[in-house]
């Protein structure tokens, strides 16, 4: 599983023009992903870490290291999402199952979804979603905090470009994502066969 998390970032970062070897990003990833689980934010508290490891073991400047953690974990998320919407479809034709459940679900998926479309489209069309969350919930106010709009600034002009002009390289990650979710399946399977429970891959999703 690490291996296969730290291609997709080796992939991410290749559209930067970035190469760190396959092992230390092993290594960066184990230690986020330590960190994350002893943090409130298990699935985000993990990313700065790997992205200052990035930059004090690689020499890659922290905008980019963000760059490249921000949308690592757009492509999980989204992979995440679409593995959902394939649960959910496979949750309306199980029977016995409540409607309110499936409608709370449904509403969670759509709506992570419609976020990270926002986020997409924003990028894209080069408004920034972070820069205006920013500005719309004051944090320039912070004096500490006024120095953080450009770098956030440039880390969208790095997500743009990798949107634009780094297709190959996001569905690569994107491919990746969906081999780990196999494996995933595949570790849940083995799983409850040790304790003598044969769930089907249905099931499981």
């Amino acid at each position: 599983v690490f291996i296969i998390n730290s291609l997709r970032v080796q992939a991410v970062l290749r559209a930067h023009r970035k190469k760190i070897s396959l092992l230390r990003l092993i290594k960066q990833n184990i230690a986020g992903f330590a960190v994350a689980y002893v943090t409130p934010s298990v699935k985000l508290g993990g990313e700065p870490l790997k992205a200052y490891m990035m930059k004090k073991e690689s020499g890659i400047d922290l905008k980019t290291g963000s760059s490249v953690m921000i949308l690592d974990k757009f492509i999980e998320v989204l992979g995440t999402l679409m593995v959902g919407v394939i649960g959910l479809i496979i949750l309306f034709l199980m029977p016995g199952i409540p409607n309110q459940a499936k409608v709370i679900l449904f509403g969670i998926i759509i709506g992570g979804l419609a976020i990270l479309y926002w986020v997409y489209y924003r990028t894209m069309k080069k408004r920034g979603s972070f820069s205006t969350l920013f500005n719309l919930l004051r944090f320039y106010k912070i004096t500490k905090w006024k120095g953080l709009f450009k770098i956030i600034e440039d880390v969208e002009k790095k997500m743009h470009k990798f949107f634009v002009f780094n297709k190959k390289e996001f569905l690569l990650s994107f491919f990746f994502y969906m081999i780990y979710f196999i494996i995933n399946i595949i570790e849940f399977k083995f799983l409850f066969l040790s304790f003598g429970v044969n769930l089907s891959i249905t099931y499981i999703i």
